[in-house]
């Protein structure tokens, strides 16, 4: 999965469609666990492209929020969307001040994969929308079920995204299409 453009020069905006980077954000918008997860995936994504081992550098970070253990799921999630993506994902380089529509997706990702169950009715199904369209359906579920443990070894360690409320309501309609391919069919009648 790698990025979709070299690494513009620190503080500026990546190259591409600026109407998707505005739909997205900023960086600097983001909560700090979310900005936190955002950094771990471009770090990851660039040392793949690149040819280097990140995965000190994430460890670090999961190690300074408290949840060292994270850091094994979230290489669980990034290998899963690396090898079950069904195209080119625009995840940039770490000093991108712009958040991609892919970025912002696979944030929501892992926060309706680890949002507690009081966070809505619609949430299990909301947590598959965001990938729809980026990965395979067995991608899909070995990337939930990396993000809900990622996210539960954050809140256990006191961290909780403030994106939940806002990425149910971003996915919550499209959650049944996107469910539809990754659920058995049970014809009960």
């Amino acid at each position: 999965m790698p990025p979709s453009h070299p690494c513009p020069a620190a503080g500026t905006g990546a190259a591409g469609d600026g109407a998707a980077d505005d739909a997205a954000g900023a960086v600097s918008a983001l909560p700090p666990l979310e900005h936190a997860l955002l950094w771990c995936l471009r770090a990851w994504a660039m040392g793949r492209c690149r040819g280097r081992d990140c995965s000190g550098r994430i460890a670090e970070v999961f190690s300074g929020l408290g949840a060292p253990a994270a850091a094994g799921c979230f290489e669980g999630f990034m290998w899963a969307l690396n090898h079950g993506a069904v195209r080119v994902l625009d995840v940039r380089c770490a000093c991108a001040a712009a958040v991609s529509a892919d970025e912002a997706a696979l944030l929501d990702a892992f926060v309706l994969a680890g949002a507690p169950a009081d966070a809505g009715p619609g949430r299990p199904l909301a947590a598959a929308a965001p990938l729809e369209g980026m990965t395979t359906p067995a991608a899909t579920r070995a990337c939930l079920d990396s993000a809900a443990r990622v996210l539960a070894l954050l809140r256990a360690a006191g961290h909780a995204p403030s994106r939940t409320p806002a990425a149910l309501a971003r996915h919550a309609c499209r959650a049944p299409a996107a469910w539809r391919g990754l659920a058995a069919s049970v014809a009960l009648h």
